[in-house]
């Protein structure tokens, strides 16, 4: 019976069973396997105290663990309901005994191993200890070299040192191919570290010793931590010997810390894991987690907020965080295969196609290079047509997705416990680790709206408005821009493409980190974004000037006419651009939601030096007032807000609607109906609203048709948006209510209010630390206030007034 329980392994320090874990279901089963003597017999002793460990075992699993960092002995108690303060003592011991028995999986009882921490979403550490500085380097010269390279923060490099997949006899094909496949990975991940790290003259460790220009290898996500952690306490060690200080309360400047972090490993199709061990593919115990293995009560959990704390104090708050793997960046459910190619991809494909069917065939060397070169030559005609019609779908979906991506997740949480600007890259799908066009930036380097696909911050709205100048300087009409300037940004996509994946760019472009050579340029893209912006755009424009005659207008193929009355002259004026949109086009000075406020009399009163489209706006907040006034008293929530959202969708934001297809409705404020640029429905936070009760449900058709019925309608659906993420904010003690820059804030989106979900974990991780609204709308509300206070009179500041329900 007992050799049964056990799966027939009796050994203490394997697996043990506990027959006070047994749910009801399991004892059904066991009726059935063992019959009903047998489970009676289990029962009664499940009734019987539960076990503990003896004294010697305490003893051992004391042992087994004294290499716990403090930190991580202090996240342990803290998991399992005991005191953060304190040694690995008897009341640890036989709390993780007591867990392994509800989980009933123990290697080692009472031992805190990497499962334990896994399963609890911990990060386990061993002590830090400080690197030294390897002989014969000097430390006051060193110190120096390094404070003038990283003046805010050194980087550093790390790769999973996987374990190597040999090809043994008896293996089928497959497996061979498989075991190949992986002996590739591990060496190419360690290449690419080194590259990044000799480019980046990053700061590693050989032999214990801090050395410049190596990559760290590293086999669990908790020696990341050990290793950061190390390289920072060598650096402020250096620092204080190179200054001859002795005094532990000394604040070490920012070049000890670690400004920038670049991982080199697998990434998880799920886009949430990283595989930080030595194992391929074996994400759990070891490896970086923004999701739950499953729902099941012993899986691992995630651990991000673990891993930051583990970080914290040895790195900058401004921290770049660069992951060089597939899959991380994408949302969950987002595509994991780069299936676009630019056409030098595509004719390059067609011919590797072709020799490989040539060879498969039987033929000569010879004859598989001429049939790469006539597959070569077929191809290339409608190459451009074919990679442009992929690129219309594939550019939208990389610039909406995101949301929920272990990069996203990473970011989120390193901003809340740091409490700075930090930055996360990471790629899209699977691909090569360094030449992967389908990458995402989140945090501050990717600018306003705090998330932006690498092509738009590469080739941002500035450069292309200055190519459509350069190249179309005759186009006039707003209409025809709209269209050219759509087809130009596609184009220059599928270039894209080609200059980050193809050898005929990259041999130009991969002058690497730093200008060293032969190294990929997506290092220096993630490393340095404006220093790749200075090889990529000029390669760009120079492709541009022989690939975009079938675009538009070139100067002389007909002479420019004069603007008409009420066009925007020769450009559209770039500064009107949103750039956290960079696929729209302007198309009036009034975004086009608002048209009615053209035919609306001048505001009264009104403000001195207001623009023609600034009054246009204020009369449409003083015709609508009362609706505005109403959604402020049902929804409780600063009509400012209400009035400020409308007002800056409209002035700053008023992007051309093409055809009805799109996310948001034709509506005041542009309240999205669907969380799709193109088609489906998502996930609105509109829908969301609907889900808790604070609108009624409705289709997505349903939606969009409400919202364009009248503008009190999308007035209803803003105040409730602003409602809900007040009402999350009251339960973590900040009121809102009466703020129009931070409800306006919350509104716009994006970052830790992209959802209500994120949301509520960004203000659950700040612990009561100031709110800061910091992006466009807040900032445009907050500086506006008199003028939208002439449109809708006064917020009510009296605080009690807002604080009940709808």
């Amino acid at each position: 019976m007992d050799a049964q329980l056990r799966g027939g392994n009796t050994t203490p320090d394997r697996i043990q069973f506990d027959p006070s874990t047994l749910m009801l279901s399991s004892l059904v089963a066991l009726q059935r396997s063992v019959g009903n003597a047998a489970v009676t017999r289990l029962i009664q002793r499940a009734s019987a105290p539960a076990p503990t460990l003896s004294a010697a075992q305490v003893t051992a699993a004391q042992a087994k663990s004294a290499d716990l960092s403090a930190d991580a002995l202090k996240q342990l108690r803290t998991a399992l309901g005991l005191d953060e303060s304190g040694t690995y003592d008897d009341a640890v011991a036989q709390a993780v005994y007591k867990q392994q028995r509800a989980w009933q999986i123990i290697h080692s009882p009472g031992v805190a191993d990497y499962d334990v921490f896994g399963r609890l979403g911990l990060v386990r550490t061993r002590t830090f200890t400080a690197a030294t500085l390897a002989a014969p380097i000097d430390a006051k010269a060193f110190a120096a070299s390094l404070e003038a390279q990283f003046p805010t923060g050194v980087s550093v490099a790390v790769y999973s040192d996987y374990d190597l997949t040999p090809v043994t006899p008896g293996m089928t094909e497959q497996q061979k191919k498989h075991a190949r496949e992986f002996t590739g990975n591990r060496i190419e991940f360690k290449n690419q570290a080194t590259m990044f790290a000799t480019g980046q003259r990053a700061i590693g460790l050989q032999g214990g010793g801090l050395v410049q220009g190596v990559p760290v290898p590293i086999t669990s996500a908790g020696e990341v931590v050990e290793k950061v952690q190390s390289i920072h306490l060598g650096l402020v060690a250096i620092w204080k010997a190179a200054a001859g200080l002795d005094s532990p309360d000394a604040v070490p400047p920012a070049w000890t810390s670690v400004g920038s972090i670049a991982t080199f490993c697998h990434g998880h199709p799920k886009h949430r894991a990283l595989d930080l061990g030595h194992a391929q593919e074996e994400y759990w115990a070891t490896g970086l987690l923004s999701m739950n293995q499953s729902a099941a009560g012993s899986a691992f959990k995630a651990n991000l907020q673990s891993f930051v704390q583990g970080l914290s104090g040895a790195v900058s708050p401004d921290l770049k965080f660069m992951m060089f793997s597939c899959n991380v960046g994408g949302s969950p459910g987002y595509s994991t295969s780069a299936v676009l190619a630019g056409p030098e991809g595509i004719v390059k494909a067609a011919g590797d196609a072709a020799h490989d069917a040539a060879i498969a065939a039987g033929k000569s060397e010879a004859d598989a290079k001429k049939a790469r070169r006539e597959a070569e030559d077929k191809a290339r005609p409608g190459a451009m047509a074919k990679a442009e019609a992929r690129a219309e779908l594939d550019l939208p979906n990389q610039e909406a997705t995101g949301a929920g991506s272990l990069a996203e997740s990473l970011e989120i949480e390193l901003e809340a416990q740091l409490g700075g600007s930090p930055s996360v890259f990471g790629h899209l799908t699977a691909a090569h680790t360094t030449r992967n066009p389908e990458a995402r930036v989140f945090g501050a380097e990717a600018g306003p709206g705090g998330a932006q696909a690498m092509f738009d911050l590469v080739y941002d709205d500035a450069y292309v408005d200055a190519e459509m100048k350069r190249l179309f300087p005759t186009l006039h009409e707003t209409t025809k821009i709209a269209a050219v300037r759509k087809k130009l940004r596609i184009r220059m996509y599928v270039h894209y493409f080609d200059q980050i994946t193809q050898p005929t760019f990259a041999k130009v472009l991969d002058r690497g980190p730093k200008g060293h050579e032969k190294q990929p340029i997506e290092q220096e893209m993630f490393a340095d974004l404006p220093t790749a912006k200075t090889w990529l755009r000029p390669e760009m424009s120079d492709w541009l000037d022989i690939h975009s005659a079938d675009i538009g207008p070139r100067p002389g193929d007909y002479p420019a006419a004069a603007p008409k009355p009420g066009q925007e002259g020769a450009m559209v004026v770039a500064a009107l651009h949103d750039e956290s949109r960079p696929l729209k086009v302007q198309r009036r000075d009034v975004s086009e939601e608002l048209a009615s406020a053209t035919t609306l009399p001048a505001p009264s009163p009104t403000l001195p030096g207001l623009s023609k489209p600034e009054e246009q706006v204020l009369s449409w907040l003083e015709h609508h007032k009362a609706e505005i006034e109403a959604g402020e008293t049902k929804f409780h929530v600063d009509r400012r807000a209400i009035a400020g959202a409308i007002a800056w969708e409209a002035l700053k934001n008023p992007e051309t609607h093409f055809g009805g297809v799109g996310r948001w409705a034709l509506a005041p404020g542009k309240p999205h109906y669907s969380a799709n640029k193109t088609l489906g429905e998502g996930e609105p936070i509109t829908k969301e609203v609907e889900e808790m009760g604070i609108e009624p449900s409705r289709t997505m058709e349903k939606r969009r048709q409400f919202l364009e019925a009248s503008p009190a309608n999308s007035i209803e659906y803003i105040g409730a948006v602003m409602y809900a993420y007040a009402d999350i904010a009251s339960k973590h003690g900040y009121d809102i209510r009466c703020d129009p820059a931070m409800l306006t804030n919350c509104y716009q989106g994006g970052g830790p209010q992209a959802d209500f979900r994120e949301w509520d974990k960004h203000l659950k991780a700040k612990k009561g630390a100031k709110l800061v609204p910091g992006n466009d709308m807040a900032i445009w509300t907050s500086a506006h206030i008199t003028y939208l206070e002439t449109g809708v009179g006064p917020g009510r500041r009296d605080q009690a007034a807002l604080k009940s329900s709808p």
